[in-house]
């Protein structure tokens, strides 16, 4: 019986995730039948248990996996927000934003591809740390898993935005209309790209809080790294809640973004030094 009610909830939070996903992208069909996969996943995987006598997977290899998959969503996602689209933003100009962007579309479309390569290499990344941690507790390393995966589902979300962007700020019929028009749709676009992201953060902030929990149980990962990941995983969620619902947040912006960054950046590059070079610890059987 528990576990049919935990497959019940599964797929409950996959419609609503579904629909909320749907409501925020005017495509609720789309992504109503993509939460509803995704929920009916997680109640298959609620029935799952670790199953002592399974092959063991090459855990070395994983890890290195997972690694370098974050050294990718490091690099192209840096590449992506900061070098391509916030150099392009100019803060209270919309026009200045819109011309940034048809100037150099290559650039904006090269910012894109990078967005999409970081979402490919989350995906490889989730898988990776399931299947480190799954070993320690399997439905908690799970239920981390479907929380990250959920925040890359929200982003993928608000990419369709960012192709909206490309669509209105490269189509000549378009440009060839009223400029002040189109420089107020892009500036929306952009709005809302921001805003399903960070929902979509607000998931990610649990991910690591779950994550956390984890590693403090592994006895070879220092506890530093956790304990990082811990304070941004609350960091992302109050970060984040703020951004979405409190409009003087440009006022404390520098001081809230910098007790997400640091501990968020050296805790999940400790981590992922610590997947590259993990070595899984053989243990001998008497």
């Amino acid at each position: 019986m528990k576990t049919k009610n935990n497959q019940i909830i599964a797929l409950a939070l996959g419609v609503v995730l579904g629909a909320l996903t749907g409501l925020l992208t005017d495509n609720l069909l789309l992504w109503l039948s993509i939460g509803i996969a995704l929920g009916a996943a997680r109640a298959n995987t609620s029935k799952c248990q670790s199953n002592p006598n399974e092959k063991p997977y090459n855990l070395n290899l994983i890890a290195r996996i997972g690694g370098i998959g974050y050294l990718v969503i490091f690099a192209s996602g840096i590449y992506a927000n900061f070098v391509v689209l916030e150099s392009m933003k100019v803060s209270g100009d919309k026009m200045a934003t819109f011309q940034n962007l048809v100037n150099d579309q290559n650039s904006f479309f090269v910012g894109i591809a990078s967005f999409i390569v970081m979402v490919l290499a989350d995906l490889i990344l989730t898988w990776s740390l399931f299947a480190l941690f799954k070993v320690n507790n399997y439905k908690k390393s799970a239920t981390a898993a479907w929380f990250r995966l959920i925040n890359v589902v929200f982003f993928g979300a608000a990419l369709i935005h960012l192709f909206e962007v490309a669509q209105l700020t490269s189509t000549t019929e378009l440009l060839e209309q009223n400029t002040k028009l189109l420089a107020n749709q892009v500036d929306l676009a952009l709005k809302e790209f921001n805003r399903i992201w960070l929902i979509g953060l607000l998931f990610f902030g649990v991910h690591l809080i779950l994550l956390a929990r984890l590693m403090f149980k592994h006895i070879h990962i220092p506890k530093f790294i956790p304990t990082l990941l811990i304070i941004a995983g609350f960091g992302y969620l109050a970060d984040s809640a703020l951004q979405l619902t409190y409009s003087g947040y440009n006022q404390i912006k520098d001081v809230s973004t910098m007790l997400v960054v640091l501990p968020g950046i050296v805790g999940e590059l400790a981590l992922t030094f610590w997947l590259l070079f993990f070595k899984e610890k053989k243990t001998q059987n008497n």
